[in-house]
């Protein structure tokens, strides 16, 4: 989803524009059997489809394409090998399945024009803003479930709407009264965890210190893409204060980690 939301910004900018979209991986399951495919067919069709399924790996049931064997096979081109298949399926021979969609982009611009860290600067921040926008959206919807107004009223009013009635008396507010969110409780002081020892293995993985947010996504349990290569969920206090608010945790590493 990062990459994705990447890719989306990107082409906003006018780098980067879509080309076209592929399946990277094709399997069958024969319905009929190879020989009966093949002689369906005759001369350079026929010597076509043997180097297919010559070249593909059989399993059990499944059979995968290997595009590349494929074509050395017989230099059979992908897009050709890939209709083949397509027609088996639509003619009842075979059943075709495909997985793992691939998105291809051409670049727009040359590599001179781009100014490689200010894009990056420009990303990062559109990263954080919208970060930013999205926590402030959460408190306010939490804010809103918290309220002793009446929602229906509240919710006119957000539309620019104004009713008649100060309480629409079928809301949950009109209704039970406001509510509370659930929210962990008799949590132990930070201030009493030895803030340095316990982030040590977390900050020995890295060359540079790492920032307070990528910190603090660790010790909540939050998954960022440069932790999977690090295996961070093998370190003892990942996730160890999962409970804990996250301006909670940064502000505690703000004040006591460098």
């Amino acid at each position: 989803m990062p990459l994705k939301t990447l890719l989306v910004y990107l082409e906003m900018r006018g780098i980067i524009k879509p080309a076209f979209t592929y399946f990277a991986s094709y399997r069958f399951s024969n319905l009929l059997s190879e020989d009966e495919i093949i002689s369906k067919f005759k001369g350079e069709k026929q010597d076509f489809i043997k180097g297919i399924f010559k070249a593909s790996k059989k399993a059990r049931k499944w059979t995968t394409v290997d595009f590349k064997a494929v074509y050395e096979e017989n230099k059979a081109p992908r897009d050709r090998v890939v209709a083949a298949l397509e027609y088996f399926d639509e003619k009842g021979y075979l059943q075709l399945e495909a997985k793992e969609m691939m998105e291809s982009y051409t670049i727009c611009k040359k590599e001179d024009e781009i100014d490689i860290k200010l894009l990056a600067q420009e990303l990062y921040e559109s990263f954080k803003e919208k970060e930013l926008s999205e926590v402030e959206r959460i408190q306010k919807m939490i804010a809103f479930f918290e309220s002793d107004k009446c929602l229906s009223v509240q919710l006119a009013s957000y539309f620019g709407e104004e009713l008649s009635f100060a309480d629409c008396g079928h809301c949950s507010v009109c209704t039970s009264g406001k509510i509370e969110m659930p929210r962990e409780h008799n949590l132990a002081d930070l201030s009493n965890i030895d803030c340095k020892e316990h982030c040590k293995e977390f900050i020995a993985l890295f060359k540079e210190k790492p920032s307070y947010d990528l910190t603090t996504r660790f010790l909540c349990g939050i998954t960022v893409p440069c932790f999977r290569g690090l295996k961070v969920n093998k370190l003892s206090a990942h996730a160890s204060l999962e409970s804990y608010s996250y301006m909670d945790v940064k502000a505690w590493l703000e004040t006591n980690l460098y």
